[in-house]
């Protein structure tokens, strides 16, 4: 996926094994000879050269292994790879068994992948439209928030929802995620634009921020609530040229974000603009109403009477 390859799924390796090779670089030596087409197929010993699959095969005691290409119409997906801790395992039986295998495992994930795209692409534009129907009738600055946040939350199954809103030279956050009692809770935090964190740099440049990997980007705010974050998405909440805040996704899945959950958060996010400004016109009319209730008050009760003591209370 994009520029690794990501572990689906192991048997015989140890948890601290399989974290090491979860996501690789396809320009890593190791990984670089993996996805070669020349080294497919063939009952192989591993190489002297030391990088991260030479030093695990040595770690398991690994002295052959075959490489299968996970292929569906031509369109490489991904490898399977086998080993063995003895010398030329591998026989042409089992090298011809396994690659059909291989074959027919690439079909069936194909399938599921375009099964998945679509069951998500439908409940995607559901959530869009659900949070769209709600948030136009709701006139409360916090409400709109909290409903928005929740529907995010609740229907996409990311690790965390954020919305901050700009005051001044801060951000006013409210976050959904799960606490460490294992409970679903909108938290409220408070972040200077000047610390450096993915929020305040989306807030200050009006731009779209996608981090695959937030242990490698020095914008990341490490908040202690989020330990299990390792990848984020954050876009401008925007009306007419003016951010008036950020909305932000984070994953526990390294590159856990693609091309339609930006769109989604796009669109959520011009959804939210427009209800967080008709919900500021409405309360600034409030306000207004109030003040010429007031005034309308102190008129009647000035021309009601000619008694200073009376005026006066």
């Amino acid at each position: 996926k994009g520029n690794k390859l990501f572990l689906g799924a192991s048997y015989g390796l140890e948890p601290s094994l399989q974290e090491k090779i979860r996501a690789l670089n396809l320009d890593e030596p190791g990984v670089k000879k993996l996805i070669d087409p020349s080294s497919w197929f063939v009952n192989k010993k591993p190489s002297d050269e030391k990088n991260v699959m030479t030093l695990l095969a040595e770690t398991l005691g690994v002295q052959s292994y075959l490489c299968l290409p996970l292929k569906s119409k031509e369109n490489f997906i991904g490898l399977i790879v086998l080993s063995s801790k003895e010398h030329n395992h591998f026989t042409e039986e089992n090298i011809e068994l396994l690659s059909s295998i291989a074959t027919q495992i690439g079909v069936g994930i194909e399938n599921v992948q375009l099964y998945v795209k679509e069951t998500n692409k439908a409940r995607r534009l559901r959530v869009i439209n659900q949070i769209g129907l709600k948030i136009t009738s709701i006139l409360e600055i916090e409400k709109v928030l909290e409903e928005v946040i929740r529907l995010l939350y609740s229907e996409l199954n990311y690790y965390a929802v954020t919305i901050g809103l700009i005051q001044k030279d801060r951000l006013i956050i409210k976050s959904m995620y799960e606490d460490d009692k294992g409970k679903y809770n909108i938290h409220n935090h408070n972040l200077e634009l000047k610390e450096k964190s993915i929020l305040g740099w989306v807030a200050k440049s009006n731009r779209t921020l996608l981090v695959e990997d937030v242990s490698s980007d020095p914008r990341y705010y490490h908040f202690n609530s989020l330990r299990e974050t390792k990848s984020e998405l954050a876009v401008p909440i925007e009306l007419q040229g003016k951010v008036l805040g950020v909305l932000d996704a984070q994953s526990n899945r390294i590159d856990g974000f693609d091309e339609e959950d930006l769109q989604l958060l796009q669109s959520v996010a011009n959804q939210t603009a427009v209800a967080l400004e008709n919900a500021r016109l409405y309360a600034n009319s409030e306000k207004k109403i109030q003040e010429l209730s007031v005034l309308n008050s102190v008129a009647r009760v000035v021309n009601s009477t000619l008694d200073l003591d009376q005026l006066l209370e």
